[in-house]
Parts: structure tokens; sequence; C-alpha cells
């Protein structure tokens, strides 16, 4: 969505360059409201790159929330309040209050129409994945998912639209507007600690990195700028990644100019709990060197109740990190049970277990993917049917078509995707979508394949 026109009834009302984040209208009285929508290259708005050389996609159509907003005829529609506090004491303090002049800012697009519930899904996978910091590039992300690193204690790199390209005096002004509309937007969530005012991987003038970085300070006076490039020590905080240099190269070259922080975004840690994981399906197309990856100071396998000796932490591009990869190496494959156990001080702490798949089809499993967020109106939620053997382990290999239907749904539920669907390492994977109607008690999913004796039936019941 990088061009909209809007139209009441046939009068034309306003138009907006550049996707991502919210733009408002001043709309007369009418009936009909039209907004017409442009997603195709455009070197004079960011990221500015054409598509075909882009590595993301410019998805078109109304992807968030339109709001009409209602307000009395004798007021202004400024949106923008800013406070600043002056002469702060015990006894008392001053309030400057600042109301902004009318801007354009842009309204958000991620790329996909996903429902707020959606949105606070993909952080929660990412919380639970162990990590605690997000850089979203290339471009703001929704506010939904901003509100939802707020709630899960995720930090935030918000960054403007930008990747590899740079060019005139027009896309540089429509460039910085994103700056200060981003701040603008997001400068009430406490989870955004740095502000990418910075092209990623752009061949960016000192001029426009220093007005960028200004913007920040006018419009957040204690908010930290942060880029790729830094030779004109311009940022506040300086974002390598590993493909810009050599380590410890690019370090060394930055710290003989700099004393600002580098910020290290990729590091591994154990602030999680102690967790376990086999990275095998263990079938006799296997690979006999079994990886187990670990957060626990010692991890031991078993193959069938008998420990396997042979095996230890992985060297070489893994040996500098605190808890690398066990490789062990197994003589040859025996079907049965791997089961892996790791250790702290000395204590068993944690189990898992992967067993051989059978291959007669026996059974299929569902889950609905809710991922902290129960099921409500006008949301968007992953379904998947696990193809299993008698003993419930997926099998890996079995690629059947599954076919999912709904009942009771009326008009409170649809599916979306291909149906069938072919599964692809044992799963099927489909998006089940709300309506803005809440059935009275619970719609039910069901999974079938003609090549599974069994079907899987699910009630879906809706958050109240």
């Amino acid at each position: 969505m990088h061009e909209a026109d809007v139209w009441v009834d046939s009068l034309h009302v306003g138009r907006h360059l550049g996707g991502y984040l919210p733009f408002y209208i001043e709309i007369p009285s009418g009936r009909n409201i039209t907004v017409r929508l442009r997603n195709t290259d455009n070197s004079l708005i960011s990221p500015g790159k054409n598509l075909f050389a882009l590595d993301f996609n410019y998805y078109g159509g109304l992807y968030r929330h339109v709001w009409l907003l209602r307000k009395p005829a004798h007021l202004r529609f400024d949106r923008h309040i800013r406070i600043q506090y002056e002469n702060i004491s015990r006894a008392q303090v001053t309030l400057r209050v600042q109301f902004s002049v009318i801007h354009t800012p842009k309204y958000p697009y991620v790329g996909y129409a996903l429902s707020d519930q959606a949105q606070y899904r993909d952080a929660y996978k990412i919380k639970k994945a162990g990590f605690n910091l997000v850089r979203c590039s290339h471009y703001p992300p929704s506010p939904a998912f901003l509100d939802a690193c707020d709630r899960l204690g995720l930090l935030v790199i918000n960054s403007i639209p930008g990747w590899q390209f740079f060019s005139n005096e027009t896309f540089q002004k429509n460039s910085l507007d994103d700056v200060r509309e981003m701040l603008r937007r997001d400068c009430n969530h406490p989870s955004v600690f740095l502000w990418e005012a910075s092209l990623n991987e752009s061949p960016m003038t000192k001029e426009f990195m220093a007005r960028a970085h200004a913007i920040v300070k006018e419009e957040l006076s204690h908010g930290l700028t942060s880029g790729w490039l830094d030779e004109e020590n311009i940022y506040d905080v300086f974002t390598p990644a590993r493909q810009h240099g050599q380590p410890p190269d690019y370090y060394k070259n930055y710290r003989a100019k700099n004393n600002k922080p580098l910020l290290l975004a990729e590091s591994q840690c154990t602030s999680c709990a102690p967790m376990i994981f086999i990275a095998s399906y263990w079938t006799n197309s296997s690979n006999t060197s079994v990886t187990v990856y670990s957060n626990c100071e010692h991890v031991e396998l078993q193959l069938n109740g008998e420990r396997i000796m042979n095996g230890g932490k992985q060297q070489h591009d893994s040996s500098h990190l605190l808890r690398p990869p066990y490789i062990f190496n197994i003589d040859r494959y025996i079907p049965g049970r791997l089961d892996a156990t790791g250790f702290i001080s000395g204590k068993a702490v944690v189990r898992i277990h992967q067993s051989t798949p059978g291959n007669i089809r026996h059974h299929l499993n569902i889950e609905i993917d809710l991922s902290g967020q129960s099921l409500t109106t006008k949301d968007l939620v992953f379904v998947y049917a696990y193809i299993c053997d008698h003993n419930d382990t997926v099998i890996p290999n079995a690629d059947d078509l599954i076919t999912f239907s709904l009942l009771n749904a009326r008009n409170y539920a649809l599916l979306i995707g291909d149906n069938p669907v072919r599964a692809e390492a044992g799963i099927a994977s489909i998006l089940l979508k709300t309506t803005n109607k809440r059935p009275v008690d619970f719609i039910t999913l069901i999974a079938r394949a003609s090549t599974i004796e069994h079907q899987e039936t699910r009630r879906i019941f809706y958050v109240s």
C-alpha cells in the first residue's frame, strides 16, 4: 500500500504516499468513502527498490484497521501532543504542552492481513523461542505487535522503511517523514529502546543521517538512534551485521574512531528454563550422527536404553558458543527410541525422546495454534493436522492429502488455503479465520484423509 487516494462520493479528498505508518484524512459530508491503493514500484517512496530486486514483498490492500473518527466541529484535528517537563522539584512541576501541526503520516503495513491477536501470537513465539530483542526490519511493525512486545517484555529496535536503496531529495524527504511519524506513532511503547533512523544497508549521505538523527532528538529528547553505518559518528548505537565485515575487524575499526556502544544483536544466552532437542526423526534415512541442542551443562544420549559414548560438544564453527550443540556418532541405524537427558550440576533436569515412526498412517491429531492468546472474533489462527502412527508419533515422510471442514460455523468462521492440502513432513496446515459474529457455544473442526482410518474432530470455543 504505497499510494492511497481517497474519495468521498465523487470528491477527491486526499492522497498519501508511503505504507507502514498511519495517515489521517478529513472527511466532508457524503455517503460513500472510496480508497484506491497502488503497490507498484515507485522509487520516490521508501523502501524504493524495485520488487524484483527486493528480499521482501510489497503487499497491496488494506491490511490494518481503518477508523472513522468523529469530533466536535469546533475542534481541530491535531492528533499529536508533545509534553515537556520543566522546573521539576519536590514541591512542584511545570508542564509545557505543545500541539503539533497537522502532518501526513503513514498507515501501518507489514505485508499480511493479520488480526491483533495474531500479532500477539507472533511475538509470543519469539519470546518462547528464547529471544529477548526484535529488530523490526525493514519497516515499522503493526501497533498490535508493539503492544504484544510491551506485555511480553521483548525489546524492540523500531526501523523506518528501507533496503539497499538511496535516491533523490524527494525520496529523502519521504524517508525523513517516516522517521518523524514512526516516533509520533510509537513513542509511548516502553518496549522500543532504539530507533533505527537509518536506511538498511543503503549508501546514505552524512547530511541525511544527521537529519534523521536530529529528528529523533526533536521528537523524543531521550530517544536513542541506531544505524548500520556510523563512519561519521552520528548515531548513538552502532548495529553492524555479521556480513558487513570479518570479526574482529569491524569492531576494531569502529572502536578506533568511536566510544559509543556497539550493540551485540545476536548472542546466545541461557536465560530460559532448561531445554533439550533431538534434531533427528530417527528413520532409516536419517544420518547416524545425531545432533542434540541444549542449554544444559552436559548432555547424554541413549538408543534403546544403551548410552551412546561416541559423542560430545561440536567443535570448529560452534566451539566458542557457551552451550554448543552435542553430536553423537552411532555405529549403525537401529530403529527404536532415542532418549536425551540434560544435566546441570550433575543432576538430570530435562529429558526428551524421539521414536522411530511406523509406516502405517493410524490417525490424525489437530493442533490449533493459539500461542498464548484465546480465539475471538475477527481473528486468524493456524491449524495443523499431524499424521501419526499407532504410538502417536508423527510420520515425517507422510505427504497425504488432508481435507479440513467446519460444522456449526454458519457465518462465524471460514477456512483459508488449499483444501485439501498436501502434508509436508507429516503436517498439513490451513488458516482458520473468524468473522465478527460469535457462535452461541462452539464450532467444530474436522480433518480427514482417504488414506487414514480415523478422522479427527476438535471443538473450538471462543473466549468470552
